[in-house]
């Protein structure tokens, strides 16, 4: 005989099939976690742990939380990391023999969750199949059901996760660690097994989820790629039988049309979030969508800016069909609103989890998307006329099947109380519910029905307890009760109680109408679900375009507020901003206080602009200015200038500010080097870079050749010859304008009155050379005691003879000796298997001897 109870047993047989999830297990109104789940729950959700008899294996704790409260506390367990099955009762306790029948219904974590962030929840599945390359696939499960895949390079996964930001991970055994270094996200990370990654599953598992034949297309792919696309797969069988009919065919990432921004530059340039909590983003800036599906479009263009030209010219072209019409603005916002999440709203659908106030939304959202397609500008791109079909039918359906109210709630909150579909769908579910409130009304019909066909005025139809609705009839009267009259009880007192055929069947509907409403409705409403989801590719279709119309009102709204204009694009490679603006910070000023705007030219004879002034002269602001006006131009947006003609470019790069990685045990050198090499070894001559005070955490003359050496880097080596702004404090660079003919310098302009210093954020042509070091410290207010020795000792720093690097360094005239040893050196190096950064050292080492005389 068993230790333990026959409900335990039930529950420890469900958990072996789920050992890697909390189990939640329906036990009546109430989902109930035990043992270590139970402990877990507890301490997450903060709720009472408690226990639970389990026979003679004794009690067991326990923890547990109302049905009803699931959506109230699913998040919680998923945001802490862990994965969720949910374990529902599938019979009727009044029914069951035994223990309640009790089934897994599906199994939940962060990444094929089905609620209603903004954010997507993109799924990733990743395998890295030697030490330098690797396959990401990342699924959108909750929302618009795209899947995209990648294989190649390891630095390019870490940009693309960066850009999709995946809250769950799921990779290859062995590969956890990896996935942390290429992805600093929080998400959730679990390894699949290796069976998963078998391509020989791959038809079966296709099959399975997509509902059709896998296409050789796939089988075309290589090894790595079908063998991701399988785990992926294997996987969403293990949480549940189906609902998949929304995901679409596994793709290639379009990585040719454009490029993700890395994962320093999105921080760097504060594209999607803010460095500080106080900060903003551009995205805070951009940020005047009224949808959250357009909010997620927009993130995904600025982690994704274009490189052809054509496309770019596309996405431009619409934005300004909304900035020359934006009378209309407020009436298509009134619309976009209504629209809503219409891309969750048709996963849910796909999935079967819509409830009836999602068709509510639905409904809603696909009249929205009708007056929006009738209202638009007749130059903007006209929805198809395959999903404009289909939201007439699909409004059609919705409007014929669901009881709406004027007022909140507008529908009934499940199906099977009568409150959810409308009347005249179906005949017994329409009769069920008359004769829940209208029962003594048709008794009374038939009893006057029965008085007029016998000619028996005192015949009645009564209630009684064991025979329900009867006849019954006095003894004086019995004579007249005809044949067809059914003797059901004889009165002791004389007369009778009979039942008829019509009788009885009242009698019935009357007892089951509350059962036959249930039946009817849940029946009605799965047959309007089924229709429904035949349209979910045109729904997909329509929720995208709505997206997008979202974006580019959104954009031009933004530009003729703040005065952007429209970029002009060249073959030639030119860059011209005039009078360009930082996006974010001119709209951050204090009031009153004019944003100086400052222009840029780069050409083939100017390809690297050094730049020089003194801290809070401006100078990071101009390179970020810069990146975010190409960023913005290339993704389809106007940008703040007075004018931009641009050859786009292949990749923004930025090396900003000092960050330590000390987790890693990494400095902010180390940092500072590890960004710079990732630069030198990916940049190219359609690049554009920025680059803020390289060598500024080692010694002064340690900095300043490597940066002298970065910056001759970029100018002369053939492979990597990109666009180039370089903010500096090593005023000697500013010598190498006469060494290097594509280098100009520039600074910051400032004045200084009266021991004042005043900046006038104004860049202008030529060096600067002074860093006014000390006067910036004492508007820090340092003690004038530490200034004065400052000053003092800058005297007689400048006294000593200078470091006049005028020219070339390997030009020097050098002692003989030196010059043997530095040959010889010099003979033994292959730059063919250097790295930019053992370049850079081994540069200070030759300088180092050359200085030996």
């Amino acid at each position: 005989m068993s230790e333990t109870t026959a409900l335990m047993e039930q529950y420890y047989a469900l958990k072996a099939k789920h050992p890697g999830a909390i189990l939640l297990f329906q036990i009546g109104d109430f989902y109930e976690t035990f043992e270590e789940d139970a402990r877990i729950v507890s301490g997450v959700l903060g709720i009472t742990l408690t226990s639970r008899n389990n026979g003679k294996a004794g009690d067991v704790p326990l923890a547990g939380f109302p049905v009803r409260a699931l959506d109230t506390y699913l998040p919680k367990l998923l945001e802490a990391g862990y994965r969720v099955a949910i374990c529902d009762q599938v019979e009727d306790p009044k029914k069951a023999k035994k223990v309640v029948r009790r089934e897994v219904r599906e199994v939940v974590s962060s990444g094929v969750y089905w609620g209603t962030e903004e954010v997507a929840l993109y799924l990733a599945v990743f395998w890295a199949y030697s030490s330098t390359e690797g396959v990401v696939l990342l699924a959108d499960v909750t929302g618009s059901g795209r899947v995209l895949y990648y294989a190649g390079a390891l630095n390019q996964v870490e940009s693309i996760l960066a850009a999709f930001q995946p809250v769950e991970g799921l990779v290859y055994p062995g590969q956890e660690s990896l996935w942390s270094q290429l992805y600093g996200g929080s998400s959730r990370v679990e390894a699949l097994p290796e069976l998963y990654f078998d391509k020989e599953g791959l038809k079966g598992a296709f099959e399975e989820v997509y509902g059709y034949a896998l296409p050789p297309v796939l089988l075309q792919q290589p090894v790595p790629v079908q063998a991701v696309v399988a785990a992926f797969l294997q996987h969403l069988r293990s949480l549940r039988g189906g609902g998949w009919a929304h995901l679409s065919f596994p793709r290639p990432l379009p990585v040719g049309k454009g490029f993700f921004l890395d994962p320093d530059t999105l921080r760097n340039l504060e594209v999607l979030a803010p460095l500080h909590p106080e900060g903003k983003s551009l995205l805070d800036v951009l940020r005047a969508t009224v949808t959250p599906m357009g909010l997620r479009l927009l993130r995904a263009r600025l982690s994704f800016p274009l490189r052809e030209v054509a496309e770019i010219e596309k996405r431009l072209d619409q934005v300004e069909v909304f900035y020359n019409h934006l009378e209309g603005k407020s009436e298509w916002e009134k619309l976009l609103r209504q629209i809503s999440d219409l891309e969750r709203r048709v996963a849910r659908l796909a999935a079967g989890k819509a409830t009836p106030r999602d068709l509510a939304q639905l409904y809603w959202a696909v009249e929205a998307c009708q007056g929006l397609a009738g209202s638009l500008p007749v130059d903007y791109p006209p929805l198809s006329e395959e999903a404009r079909s289909a939201l007439q039918e699909v409004h059609h359906r919705l409007q014929k099947y669901l009881l709406l109210t004027p007022q909140p709630p507008y529908i009934g909150e499940k199906p099977g109380e009568g409150q959810v579909i409308r009347e005249g769908v179906d005949e017994k579910l329409d009769r069920a519910r008359y004769l829940l409130q209208h029962a003594q009304e048709e008794i009374q019909r038939l009893e006057a029905e029965e008085r007029a066909r016998t000619g028996i005025p005192s015949l009645k139809i009564a209630l009684n307890r064991q025979l329900g609705y009867v006849i019954q009839v006095t003894a004086a009267q019995a004579s007249k009760v005809p044949p067809h009259y059914r003797l059901r009880q004889q009165l002791a007192q004389g007369g009778a109680r009979y039942s008829t055929d019509a009788l009885d069947q009242l009698n019935l509907e009357i007892a089951t109408a509350e059962e036959t409403i249930r039946d009817r409705e849940e029946a009605c409403y799965q047959e309007l679900v089924e229709g429904l989801r035949k349209f979910v590719g045109p729904l997909q279709v329509s929720a995208r375009w709505a997206a997008e119309v979202d974006v580019h009102l959104a954009l031009a709204t933004v530009a003729r507020q703040y005065h952007y204009v429209r970029p002009r694009f060249t073959p030639e490679p030119r860059l011209f901003i005039k009078n360009g603006r930082h996006p974010v910070i001119e709209r951050f000023l204090p009031p009153h206080q004019p944003y100086q705007p400052n222009s840029l030219l780069l050409m083939p004879s100017q390809r690297i602009i050094l730049l020089t002034g003194p801290n809070m002269a401006g100078k990071s602001a101009f390179l970020r200015q810069n990146a975010l006006i190409l960023l913005l131009a290339q993704i389809g947006s106007f940008v703040p200038a007075e004018e931009a003609e641009i050859c786009p470019v292949d990749q923004i790069f930025s090396r900003i500010g000092a960050s330590d990685n000390l987790a890693a045990g990494q400095s902010t050198f180390l940092v500072e080097m590890q960004e710079t090499a990732r630069i030198l070894q990916q940049a190219t001559e359609r690049s554009f870079v920025i680059l803020d005070e390289i060598g500024r955490g080692t010694s002064t003359y340690d900095g300043l050749a490597i940066a002298w050496a970065v910056l001759e880097y970029l100018h002369q080596n053939r492979h990597c010859r990109p666009w180039v702004l370089f903010a500096t404090h090593y005023h000697e660079l500013t010598e190498l304008e006469k060494a290097l003919p594509a280098l100009a310098n520039y600074h910051l302009a400032v004045e200084q009155r009266a021991d004042k210093l005043i900046f006038l954020h104004e860049v202008r042509r030529g060096a600067m050379r002074r860093s006014f070091g000390l006067a910036v410290a004492e508007m820090a207010g340092l003690p004038p005691a530490v200034i004065e020795r400052a000053r003092a000792l800058l005297r007689h720093f400048e006294k000593q003879e200078p470091f006049l690097p005028g020219s070339d360094p390997t030009l020097f005239s050098l002692p003989a000796d030196t010059e043997g040893a530095l040959r010889r050196r010099l003979l033994e190096l292959d730059p063919q298997t250097l790295t930019p950064i053992e370049a850079l050292l081994k540069l200070q080492e030759l300088r180092s001897l050359a200085q030996q005389t």
